[in-house]
């Protein structure tokens, strides 16, 4: 997929399986980073968040990550985004709303429709100013999609 659409996200199971490997090594490194207080204007300044977000938001997140078991977690992220078997998607018969940010990297526009095609019973709404980060972003809006998608289900 990185060649053929030139989308970095898809090298981040390949990646993270790596890092999984390197995880005793990592772990401190990552949580004495985030341990930071200068954290959420590094995050700021990085562009990774939208000017609209909320970076205290997001380094608080980064926080709560930092405190789990980072091997678990990147083998649990390239279980889930790595090796996805052929056909799984399908298998899926739930009502799915998927929520893409247009301005993300990681789970592309791209990516996001073809997870919206292969699921059978699926409503794909855009965040056209949004990134990966989208609901620290633009939490009001996200809230609002949500309510009455999870109202269909009760």
């Amino acid at each position: 997929r990185f060649v053929r659409n030139l989308e970095p996200g898809a090298l981040l199971p390949p990646l993270a399986g790596l890092a999984r490997l390197a995880a005793p090594l990592l772990e401190p490194v990552y949580r004495a980073a985030v341990a930071r207080p200068e954290l959420a204007g590094i995050i700021r300044q990085t562009r990774l968040i939208s000017p609209s977000g909320d970076a205290d938001a997001l380094a608080g997140l980064l926080r709560s990550i930092a405190r789990n078991d980072l091997r678990r977690l990147l083998a649990a992220y390239e279980q889930l985004a790595g090796r996805g078997e052929d056909g799984l998607l399908a298998r899926v018969t739930a009502p799915t709303l998927l929520i893409a940010g247009g301005r993300d990297v990681i789970a592309t526009l791209p990516m996001m429709r073809e997870v919206y095609e292969a699921l059978a019973d699926a409503r794909l709404e855009v965040y056209a100013e949004a990134t990966h980060l989208l609901p620290i972003e633009l939490p009001a809006r996200l809230s609002e999609d949500l309510r009455p998608f999870l109202a269909t289900l009760e």
